[in-house]
């Protein structure tokens, strides 16, 4: 598999992210840069993922977790700790006039 290279962050790169993001520049871009490759590096473990190679494969066995039923909290508990509750129903104050 050939190694994907990352592109190069600089001034020009931290501007226009600033920019896209209506956001003020930095006042150390440098660090905004070390910062940036650092996510990069971080993140770079993800780039070889892709959910349409997980799901291209046999169709019968999934990569993805099975669904399992539970059985979810007792109403009761629930409601218990509502402050204000009727008929099996959260109360909560009018928000909308």
């Amino acid at each position: 598999m050939k190694e994907k290279k990352s592109p190069a962050i600089n001034e020009n790169t931290i501007e226009k992210l600033c920019e896209l993001a209506m956001l003020l520049p930095p006042e150390s871009k440098n660090e905004t840069i070390r910062d940036i490759e650092g996510l990069i590096d971080l993140l770079s473990p993800l780039d070889p993922l892709s959910v349409t190679e997980m799901c291209s494969g046999d169709k019968t066995k999934t990569v993805f977790r099975e669904d399992i039923a539970v059985q979810s909290s007792k109403e009761g508990a629930v409601l218990s700790t509502a402050p204000d509750s009727s008929d099996g129903y959260l109360r909560v104050p009018r928000t909308v006039e």
